[in-house]
Order: C-alpha cells, then sequence, then structure tokens
C-alpha cells in the first residue's frame, strides 16, 4: 500500500510517485520483497536463506459462485497475504486480479490455508507468501499453487504525480482524515477499477478519487511481460492551520 498525506490547499501523491521532497513528511511506500534473513519494517520475512518455508497442511480449491458460472472466464489470481507463526494466513489481497468474482473466491480460499509456519534459526517468524490459483472452468477445481520465490512479480511504479486539491468546504469544516483508494494497474499502465475502501467525505473522496484516475504507471512485470497489478493508496488529509 502506498500512503500520501493531503496538507490544505493541495493534498500530495505518496513518496515515490514524483514528489521526493516531501518524503520526510510521508510514510514509505510498502515494500513487498524485503531481503531474505531481514525483516520488513512491520516485522514479516521472506522465505530465503535461513528462512525455512511454511509447509502447507491444508487448502481448498477456490469455490465457484453462481456468478462465476455465468461469467465462465478462464484465467490466474496471484494473492499474496502475511502468514503468522500460527500458520494461519491475514492480510490477504490480490496482486494480479483476473475478474472481481474470481478474485473474492481466490483471497477466501487463501483464508483456509493452514501451514506449519516458517522458522528462522528455528524460531517461528511471518512471512508473506503468495498463492496462484489458475481458473480452467467452473467443472475444474481451482487449487492453490504456493509461490516460493519472493518475488513473484514486479510491482508497478508509478510515472508522474498530481496534486489533489483540498476541498474549500472541507478546509472550512476543519474535516481531515484517511481516503483509501483500491484500484488495478493494467498492462497498459492505466489505473482502472478505482474504488473507495475508506472514505472520510464526498468531496474529500472524489478530490482523492480525480487525482488517482491521472496517475501514470510502469504496469507490474512477472517473467519480464506485462500484468495487471492490483494496488491500493492512502491518501491522508491534514490540517495544521
Amino acid at each position: 500500500m502506498w500512503e500520501f498525506l493531503a496538507f490544505a490547499p493541495f493534498a500530495v501523491l505518496p513518496p515515490g510517485l514524483g514528489h521526493r521532497n516531501y518524503n520526510r513528511e510521508s510514510a514509505p511506500a510498502q515494500q513487498i520483497k524485503p531481503l531474505a534473513g531481514k525483516p520488513d519494517q512491520w516485522g514479516v520475512y521472506t522465505v530465503g536463506g535461513e528462512v525455512k518455508p511454511p509447509v502447507l497442511r491444508y487448502s481448498e480449491s477456490a469455490a465457484y459462485s453462481e456468478r462465476m458460472r455465468q461469467i465462465d472466464a478462464r484465467g490466474t489470481v496471484l494473492v499474496t497475504a502475511i502468514l503468522g507463526v500460527d500458520g494461519t494466513p491475514s492480510g490477504t489481497d490480490v496482486l494480479m486480479p483476473f475478474v472481481r468474482p474470481f478474485d473474492i473466491a481466490a483471497v477466501k480460499a487463501t483464508n483456509q490455508l493452514r501451514f506449519d509456519p516458517a522458522t528462522f534459526n528455528g524460531i517461528r517468524v511471518p512471512v508473506r507468501i503468495f498463492v496462484e490459483f489458475t481458473f480452467l472452468g467452473s467443472d475444474k477445481a481451482a487449487l492453490p499453487t504456493i509461490v516460493q520465490r519472493g518475488d513473484p512479480i514486479e510491482p508497478p511504479v508509478a510515472l508522474n504525480s498530481f496534486w489533489a486539491a483540498y476541498p474549500r468546504r472541507a478546509r472550512k469544516r476543519r474535516q481531515r482524515g484517511n481516503v483509501s483508494v483500491s484500484f488495478v494497474v493494467t498492462q497498459e499502465g492505466l489505473p482502472v477499477d478505482l474504488h473507495l475502501v475508506r472514505s472520510v467525505a464526498k468531496d474529500i473522496d472524489e478530490s482523492a478519487m480525480r487525482a488517482v484516475r491521472r496517475l501514470r504507471f510502469r504496469p507490474a512485470s512477472r517473467d519480464g511481460k506485462p500484468v495487471p497489478a492490483h494496488v491500493t493508496i492512502d491518501v491522508t488529509f491534514l490540517l495544521y492551520y
């Protein structure tokens, strides 16, 4: 998840999206590829080296809903999650989306996985896992495949940045808060399928959404080929006067 802070009268997009002089006031962009053997800033490890991989003990196929059968599409969803020291996934999210009903089914199936947890020097540690589901039709089970490498895809990189206006009425109301916008970066580097994960107020939400729609990205890639990827951005609207 990227985060960016919004100050009146404008909101600036996240660090790493073009305004490096705001990095002192903004949280660093999330890294999904910490070094093996070293945790990231959240204490999550990557499998490799002395970090031994978790062992899958229980799984279920992604269940087909009636809507999925009506769509009758074929494709792959890549999901990521944090596997805790109890062997249970949490924080599950879609990295490489397909079609929304299929994405939801993949997330639900990932949450049902159970593991013997990863270990580092014999001690249980949380690790990031990556799970693939390939949907080939409702007559075939979409079973989870655990991707062991720590970097199944290269995440998208923003090529530009825009200011988002801090709405005048919101400033008068002294209104502040976090707007979370979730979207898919296409293979062409365009943000599509925007939806609000967390709302503040209609005018603030709309300002954040307008700014995100103007972003352009170098798309995510896998094996050197562009692929769609899921991104969530936090916009924090703050007032200091």
